[in-house]
């Protein structure tokens, strides 16, 4: 039996018999409309709260996790941003269980964080001594003599004479991630976000032991 024409089958129909005729015959095309309506709504939402990045940390080494490393970024979000700055910009911190002193890293995580670094994507590193030393040897860090900022009172890690690396056991931030010594922070050497480096290495300083 054909399906009258729309207009026609609920023309004498009270309110309640249309909805009842409309939801009978319709019902996967309003679920298909109320889904894309959802889903135009939920991307513009997500286009709309999606913030860019003021700073790009990566955090290394074998046991690192998103899940240690994301009271890092909220914290560092909340001071060194200010409150205007917050509604736009994030600082992002990335986890990536890698370090050099592994006997067998996992090639996935290599290529994500040299990709990463290759690309740009990455501003400062916190990284274990192996990692720090197999990563300098082929030039991926800023002298942090270029930055303007008085390191005097910070631990620095000197290779050739030059700081290259700040050792972060002094800071309480990092504490609770990292509760052994040896850990550095580096910036990597192709980073366009010289300011914001020196917004952090400032905070750092205001804020040793």
């Amino acid at each position: 039996m054909q399906k009258p024409k729309f207009k026609e089958a609920i023309a004498n129909m009270t309110f309640k018999q249309k909805q009842e005729y409309i939801w009978e015959y319709y019902k996967l095309q309003i679920m298909a409309a109320v889904f894309l309506i959802f889903l135009a709504g939920f991307s513009i939402y997500e286009i709309s709260q999606r913030k860019e990045d003021f700073l790009k940390i990566a955090v290394t080494g074998g046991m690192t996790t998103m899940e240690n490393v994301t009271g890092l970024s909220e914290h560092l979000s909340d001071v060194l941003l200010t409150e205007e700055q917050k509604r736009d910009y994030r600082i992002l911190v990335e986890a990536i269980p890698y370090s050099a002193a592994e006997e067998n890293p996992s090639f996935e995580y290599v290529q994500k964080l040299f990709v990463l670094i290759s690309a740009g994507e990455i501003d400062v590193l916190v990284i274990d001594e192996p990692t720090f030393a197999t990563l300098h040897g082929e030039g991926y860090f800023l002298n942090l003599n270029e930055l303007e900022v008085d390191l005097a009172t910070l631990e620095t890690v000197d290779r050739t004479g030059e700081p290259f690396g700040i050792l972060i056991h002094d800071f309480e931030i990092f504490q609770d991630i990292f509760p052994e010594q040896g850990w550095i922070l580096s910036v990597v050497v192709n980073s366009d976000r010289s300011r914001e480096v020196e917004r952090l290495v400032e905070y750092l300083i205001a804020n040793l032991h």
